[in-house]
């Protein structure tokens, strides 16, 4: 057997199991955070359809797109809240499900998650925004400084949530996490947001040519849409776990060879 061939079997060996951890995960996360998310996008749905209209007194509906050129610039600002509201609930999602599966807290409730979130909200939206922006801009010049900010400044959000760090020194533990990795961080993102968009478009396009109830219709696009947040919460928990786990070992590598090069020097 040449090196080859050695080398291709452990990468195999490797992929294979960094998909069933990545399995092993959602699979957790799925079953505990399925109904919170639910609540979620059906919380989502109700604003959309019930409070905003009222708040706004006027609604205009054409098949499934809204239209809001004759709305004023607040009244638009409103019209974000739904969005704004997935922040939290995400970076909450991103505690939960980290804490269960990598620190194994078995007795941790997606309400602790929240309150942990809501005190550290100010921090997560700042970064948010400043992650938004820097990666807007990157994409607008050229897009590989784009997807370069896409996946270097990714964990960010995650170590804001999980390691109580700053709005900015969780883009410096970013890049640290990621560093010699941002290809592989930038993969895993991508792939996050693309497949549940996939399948959403896929499947529920013609789901939604069967049902013409615009009730059920809603029903389909609460499930998936939740489906969809959990996948990306996952894929995030996932991605930031092995990464610290790589960066454990290279510490554990690095202090190894500077004791060998001192024991060395020493004789």
């Amino acid at each position: 057997m040449n090196d080859y061939t050695t080398t291709t079997r452990k990468s195999n060996i490797v992929a294979l199991e960094t998909a069933k951890r990545m399995l092993s995960i959602l699979a957790d996360i799925f079953k505990k955070i399925m109904p919170f998310a639910l609540g979620i996008s059906l919380l989502n749905r109700f604003i959309i359809y019930v409070m905003l209209p009222a708040a706004i007194g006027q609604w205009t509906i054409s098949e499934n797109t809204i239209d809001i050129k004759l709305f004023s610039d607040s009244t638009r600002l409103l019209l974000t809240l739904p969005t704004l509201m997935q922040l939290p609930l995400f970076a909450a999602m991103l505690h939960f499900g980290y804490n269960i599966f990598y620190n194994a807290s078995e007795n941790i409730k997606i309400t602790d998650s929240l309150l942990v979130v809501l005190k550290k909200l100010h921090i997560v939206v700042i970064a948010s925004i400043i992650y938004m922006i820097s990666t807007g801009i990157g994409c607008m010049l050229f897009i590989l400084p784009g997807l370069y900010v896409l996946g270097a400044f990714s964990m960010a959000i995650p170590s804001i949530v999980l390691e109580s760090k700053g709005a900015i020194s969780s883009f410096k533990y970013s890049k640290s996490l990621t560093s010699g990795s941002i290809l592989y961080a930038l993969l895993v993102i991508l792939c996050a947001i693309a497949i549940p968009n996939i399948l959403i478009l896929l499947i529920g396009s013609k789901i939604a040519a069967i049902i013409s109830s615009r009730i059920l219709n809603e029903i389909i696009i609460i499930i998936f849409v939740s489906i969809s947040n959990i996948f990306l919460a996952t894929s995030f928990i996932f991605l930031y776990g092995e990464l610290k786990l790589r960066k454990i070992e290279n510490e554990k590598i690095e202090e190894i060879r500077v004791q060998q090069e001192s024991a060395a020097t020493e004789q």
